[in-house]
């Protein structure tokens, strides 16, 4: 049985056009003055029917035909700007920033480059404490936690795929490729954590019933393994449930787990050291080694912890259980084992010198590539306490409009700011070039062309686009050349404004 978790959004995005309100209107009587609208067209949608008899002349065949095509051409809806939904999230964080938007053929490692921490998810990612005073060493450590994403992979993408991805369309998409990681998680202790290394079972006694906050979610240690004596750490033992609590010998527990009440009793311990504890559930009883879990009455049982006291008049045996238990192995390099089964395409790293571990993450890359769609998630296959969420794509609309003659253009754009950008082109035979006309001298855009301060003033009217860092787009002319003072005067042509400056004549400008 997997555990049971709240599972944190961790990334969302627009879920486009949203209805804001709505307005109810009694009938109105309307006439020929609004044709086409809102007669026939209102909001850009055409409402009618338009008939011709079926022994219709020619001349009402054409006069059909031009009203379809007026209706159509008035069949638009005047945007004066950009328009656009946003999605909102909650217990989560989207990947998005007011400088960087996640567009198609981006990933999140092109939004979020640092990956996210506790600033950004709080409830998963939050700052914990490793504190265990059981072995020859004692520790009180904190750690930070991170999600971090990498390159090509968590992508938008349109696609269609017959098997995976039958229908065409938007999704966010998770590569199976070799290091093309779905994320790395990394618990970074801020100090080392010491541990006896000269074998595997000193280790033990400065790891085991330790716990750590893994993605909120508590993980007990219930055992580790060395590469060899006085080694490193080879394999690390966790152990998580809906609840863990100390049962003492022959008390019973009601507990509901999974939406189902089960009675629980502790029956016996072995009178040994880390006796197995005997669990009943339901009336069946199963006898669980420490460290271990085992499946009872269709509730996963973990014990971490046994004891056995025997007082004057009764033995008062414990074992602290996890109830709902999750069985996790993190290997050195190797596949993470949940409850007995390997993983495929997970993996874990130890940042740990031998007597020291300074951190450990996980990376999966999945075995299948996945495509998630609009509406769609991912949820995390390893530790299961986060997923991936796709809420669609953001609605933006701008129109671009176009005027051309046969041999002039102007593209007419919003900026950044909302001003009206303008861009003028030119053809002249050989290249388009920007500007209105071909006033400027030609020999300014053939390759390899030397200038000389006789014509240099040929290029005055020139113009030039210039974005700034900001996106912002500027066209600037060249407005003049004063080559008896060294001086050159820009225009700012979109905004307004010039600014003159001084050169450095060098004889001839290659351009």
């Amino acid at each position: 049985m997997r555990l049971k978790r709240v599972i944190k959004k961790i990334a969302a995005l627009s879920a486009g056009a949203t209805m804001v309100g709505a307005t109810v209107l009694g009938a109105m009587a309307a006439d020929l003055g609004d044709y086409p609208s809102p007669l026939f067209i209102k909001d850009g949608k055409f409402s009618g029917i338009l008939v011709v008899g079926d022994k219709a002349d020619a001349k009402d065949i054409i006069g059909i035909t031009d009203i379809m095509g007026s209706l159509q051409y008035a069949a638009t809806k005047a945007v004066t700007g950009g328009a656009t939904t946003t999605a909102t999230i909650s217990e989560g964080v989207k990947i998005d920033k007011s400088s960087s938007h996640l567009n198609f053929q981006e990933d999140f490692e092109d939004i979020e480059s640092t990956g996210l921490d506790a600033d950004d998810l709080p409830d998963i990612l939050g700052d914990g404490v490793f504190d265990e005073s059981e072995g020859s060493n004692k520790n009180d450590v904190e750690y930070d936690q991170e999600l971090k994403f990498v390159d090509a992979t968590a992508q938008l993408i349109f696609y269609q795929d017959d098997d995976d991805a039958p229908t065409a369309g938007d999704y966010i998409y998770l590569d199976k490729a070799s290091g093309k990681y779905a994320y790395v998680y990394e618990l970074d202790f801020e100090d080392d954590i010491e541990y006896d290394n000269t074998t595997t079972t000193t280790a033990g006694d400065d790891f085991e019933t330790a716990t750590l906050d893994i993605q909120g979610n508590t993980y007990t240690i219930t055992d580790v393994k060395l590469t060899s004596a006085g080694g490193t750490i080879d394999k690390l033992f966790l152990q998580a449930g809906e609840t863990s609590i100390w049962l003492d010998e022959g008390t019973t527990l009601m507990r509901t787990i999974g939406d189902v009440e089960h009675e629980i009793v502790l029956v016996d311990v072995q009178d040994v050291a880390d006796g197995d504890c005997g669990i009943s559930v339901d009336g069946v009883t199963q006898w669980i080694s420490v460290g271990s879990s085992k499946t009872v009455s269709g509730v996963e049982v973990g014990v971490t912890k046994s004891l056995t006291v025997h007082s004057a008049t009764q033995d008062t045996d414990t074992c602290q259980v996890n109830l709902g238990a999750v069985e996790l192995m993190l290997e050195q390099g190797d596949e993470i084992e949940i409850n007995g089964e390997d993983l495929d395409g997970s993996k874990t790293e130890f940042g740990d010198t031998g007597g020291a571990l300074s951190k450990f993450n996980v990376t999966y890359t999945p075995e299948d590539k996945v495509y998630i769609p609009a509406g769609g998630r991912w949820v995390d296959p390893v530790f299961g306490n986060f997923e991936y969420n796709y809420a669609g794509l953001t609605k933006s609309t701008e129109v671009i409009e176009v005027k051309a003659s046969s041999k002039d253009a102007e593209l007419t754009v919003l900026n950044n700011d909302g001003k009206e950008l303008k861009i003028p082109f030119h053809y002249n035979d050989t290249f388009i070039i920007l500007g209105a006309d071909n006033d400027v001298d030609e020999r300014f855009y053939a390759a390899d062309t030397n200038i000389t301060n006789s014509d240099v003033t040929n290029l005055e009217g020139i113009q030039l686009l210039k974005i700034l860092s900001n996106g912002e787009a500027h066209i600037i002319e060249l407005k003049d050349i004063d080559t008896s003072n060294n001086k050159v005067t820009f225009k700012d042509v979109t905004y307004g404004g010039e600014k003159t400056s001084d050169y450095t004549d060098g004889g001839k400008r290659n351009c």
